[in-house]
C-alpha cells in the first residue's frame, strides 16, 4: 500500500511539474504577445474612400514588414490593427476611442478624411492620447492640439506652394478657386486667400459645390464671367476631373487647371480625359518618376507585393510608419516606456528622418513636411514640373 501511495505521489507531483511547464510556457507567450508594439488605424475600408484606406495600410504594412524584419523597435515586435470609419466622422471617433480603450494601442494612425481627423484630435486632445494624421486640412494643425501630427505635408503647405508657383513663376494675379464643401475642399481657400491678400491680391471667386454635385455649369460659368488667369480646383479626385472636362465643353480650354494631391489621383485622369486634364499643374508629395533609387524600388516592391502601382497615399502609409517607429524608438530610449505622452514627446522628436515623401522634422504645431513636389500632366502622363 505505501509503494502504491509513492507511485501516486510521484505520478502527482510529475502531473504538477507538467501543468507548471505549460502553465509556464502560456505565460511566456502571452509575455511575448504584451511585448509587441501596436499601431491601432482609423481608415475608410468601405463606402466612396474605401481605396484609400486600402492603400495607407498597404504602405503600413510594408513598413512594418521591413522594420520587423531589421529587428524591430528596441528589440520588439511592430503590429498593426484597424477600425473602418467609414469616411464619417462619428464612426471615426468611435472607432479611435476602441482603440484606445479597449484595444490599447500605443499610437492612433490615420483618418484619411480631414472631417474624421478634426473630429479625431478633440477625442485624443481629451483623452491625452497622441495621433498620427493624413487628413490634409490645414486646421487639423492651427489649433493648438499638443497631441496630432501630420503623415504627409497639409494645405498649408502644398497651397502655398502652387501659389508660390501660380504668382511667383507664371505671374498669375487673376486667380479663381472651386472648392468643395466637404473640411478638406475649403482648405485650399482657407489658405489661399490670406496667402494671395499678404501679397496684394484677391482671389476672384470662390464657387463651391457639393460632394454629389455632378453639374458644375452654374459655378463654370460664374468663373468664366470673372475672367480669370487660372482655375484652382480642390476636392473629390473624381469631381475634380469632371470640372476639368466640363470646363472644356464650355468652351474654357484655355483656362490652366492648378490644385493639389486629388489631381494626382487616377480618377481624375479618368474621368477628365486626357485633353481635359492637358497642362494641370499639382503639387503633392510623390512622384512616381522620381528617379531616386529609394523610391523607385519602394514603387518595385510594392507592385510586385499588391499588384497594383503605389500612389501618393500609399506613401504617406508607408512613411508614417517609418516615422511612428523612429518616435517609439525615441521614447524607449529617452524616457524608457510607452506612456501616451512620452510617445507624443517621441513623434516631436523625430528630426531629419529621410522618407519617400522628404525629410521629416516635426515643429510644435505637428507638421513634419514642409516642402512637396510640383508635377504636370502631359498626354495622360504626370511628370516633374522643371519650371
Amino acid at each position: 500500500m505505501l509503494k502504491v501511495n509513492n507511485k501516486i505521489r510521484v505520478l502527482f507531483i510529475g502531473v504538477l511539474v507538467i501543468l507548471f511547464a505549460l502553465s509556464s510556457q502560456l505565460i511566456i507567450q502571452a509575455d511575448a504577445q504584451e511585448d509587441d508594439i501596436v499601431l491601432g488605424w482609423v481608415a475608410p475600408f468601405s463606402g466612396n474612400y474605401a481605396w484609400a484606406g486600402e492603400y495607407l495600410t498597404n504602405g503600413s504594412k510594408m513598413a512594418i514588414e521591413e522594420i520587423n524584419a531589421a529587428g524591430g523597435i528596441n528589440g520588439r515586435k511592430l503590429k498593426m490593427i484597424y477600425e473602418d470609419d467609414g469616411s464619417n466622422p462619428t464612426q471615426s471617433v468611435n472607432a479611435t476611442i476602441k482603440l484606445i480603450i479597449k484595444d490599447e494601442v500605443d499610437l492612433v494612425m490615420g483618418p484619411f478624411n480631414s472631417s474624421c481627423a478634426l473630429a479625431d484630435m478633440v477625442e485624443a486632445e481629451k483623452r491625452l492620447f497622441p495621433i498620427l494624421v493624413f487628413g490634409l486640412s490645414p486646421l487639423v494643425t492651427s489649433q493648438g492640439n499638443q497631441w496630432v501630427f501630420r503623415m504627409s505635408p497639409g494645405d498649408n503647405v502644398t497651397v502655398k506652394a502652387l501659389l508660390d508657383y501660380a504668382v511667383g513663376v507664371k505671374g498669375y494675379k487673376r486667380i479663381a478657386f472651386m472648392t468643395d464643401t466637404t473640411d478638406y475642399g475649403t482648405g485650399a481657400y482657407v489658405v489661399g486667400e490670406p496667402y494671395l491678400k499678404a501679397i496684394g491680391l484677391e482671389p476672384l471667386t470662390n464657387e463651391k459645390f457639393n460632394i454629389p454635385d455632378k453639374d458644375f455649369t452654374s459655378q463654370l460659368l460664374k468663373i468664366k464671367n470673372a475672367k480669370p488667369e487660372v482655375l484652382f480646383i480642390h476636392g473629390d479626385e473624381a469631381d475634380c476631373g469632371l470640372i476639368a472636362k466640363q470646363r472644356l465643353q464650355l468652351g474654357m480650354g484655355d483656362l490652366p487647371v492648378i490644385g493639389g494631391l486629388p489631381l494626382t489621383g487616377k480618377k481624375y485622369s479618368e474621368v477628365g480625359g486626357n485633353e481635359a486634364i492637358e497642362g494641370t499643374i499639382v503639387v503633392t508629395n510623390f512622384l512616381d518618376v522620381n528617379p531616386d533609387p529609394k523610391i523607385q524600388a519602394f514603387i518595385k516592391k510594392f507592385t510586385d507585393t499588391y499588384g497594383y502601382s503605389p500612389e501618393a497615399r500609399c506613401t504617406a502609409g508607408y512613411d508614417g510608419t517609418y516615422v511612428a517607429a523612429q518616435a517609439f524608438r525615441n521614447a524607449l530610449n529617452n524616457f524608457g516606456d510607452l506612456t501616451p505622452e512620452h510617445v507624443r514627446d517621441g513623434l516631436r522628436q523625430v528630426q531629419g528622418l529621410k522618407g519617400l515623401q522628404g525629410e521629416f522634422n516635426y515643429d510644435e504645431t505637428g507638421e513634419g513636411l514642409s516642402t512637396a513636389i510640383k508635377g504636370i500632366f502631359h498626354d495622360g502622363e504626370l511628370g516633374f514640373l522643371s519650371e
